[in-house]
C-alpha cells in the first residue's frame, strides 16, 4: 500500500482534529520546496500516478510550492517596499537636516556679509544691525518652513505614488519663484 496522502486512506482522527496527514507524511522541506525543484521535470514523481488522487495530491504540492517560492522570493521584497512607504524615519531625518542647514546657510550669509563691510572699513549702527539681524530671521524662518512644507508635499506625494502603483514624483523647484511642482519621472 502506498505511503502517499489520499482521501482514501484518511482517517477519523485526521478528520476530528483536521490535522492532514499529508503533512505529517513530508516534512515541511519536502512540501515548501524551492523553485529548483517546481522547475524539475521529475518535481512531483513521489506520487503516485495510480492514486484516485494523483492530480489533487500534485496540485496541493504545487500550489505549496509556488506559495513558499512567494514567501522566500517576493514576500521580502513586498515587505520592505511596505516599510518604505509608510516610513516616517526618511521624512524626519530630513526634516532635522532642513533646519541645521538652513540656519548654516544663513550663519555664512551674515558672516560674508560682516566681512564685506569689514572689508571697507564700513560698520554697522547698532539700529541698523539689529534691524538686519530680524530681517535675516524672518527669511531664515520663512526659508526654513517652506523647505519643510515642500519637503512634507514631496514624502505625501511619494507615499501615495507607491502605494497607487504610479511613477514616483520628481520634484523640481523654480528658484525664481521659490516654487516647487512635483511632476512624475519619466521611465
Amino acid at each position: 500500500m502506498s505511503d502517499l496522502y489520499t482521501t482514501a486512506n484518511r482517517t477519523n482522527t485526521e478528520e476530528a482534529t483536521g490535522q492532514s496527514a499529508m503533512s505529517s507524511r513530508y516534512p515541511s522541506s519536502e512540501l515548501y520546496s524551492n523553485t529548483a525543484i517546481i522547475n524539475s521535470p521529475n518535481a512531483y514523481q513521489r506520487f503516485s500516478r495510480s492514486s484516485d488522487t494523483y492530480a489533487e495530491d500534485v496540485y496541493a504540492a504545487l500550489i505549496k510550492d509556488e506559495y513558499a517560492d512567494y514567501q522566500n522570493r517576493f514576500a521580502p521584497i513586498q515587505d520592505q517596499y511596505i516599510d518604505e512607504a509608510t516610513s516616517m524615519k526618511l521624512l524626519d531625518e530630513q526634516l532635522s537636516r532642513i533646519t541645521a542647514n538652513t540656519k548654516n546657510g544663513f550663519d555664512l550669509a551674515d558672516k560674508a556679509a560682516s566681512m564685506n563691510l569689514g572689508r571697507y572699513g564700513v560698520t554697522q549702527s547698532q539700529d541698523n544691525k539689529d534691524k538686519n539681524d530680524k530681517q535675516s530671521s524672518l527669511n531664515q524662518s520663512l526659508a526654513t518652513a517652506q523647505a519643510k512644507n515642500s519637503t512634507r508635499t514631496h514624502h505625501s506625494d511619494r507615499q501615495m505614488a507607491m502605494v497607487t502603483g504610479s511613477a514616483l514624483p520628481d520634484v523640481r523647484t523654480d528658484i525664481s519663484s521659490g516654487a516647487s511642482s512635483s511632476t512624475p519621472v519619466a521611465s
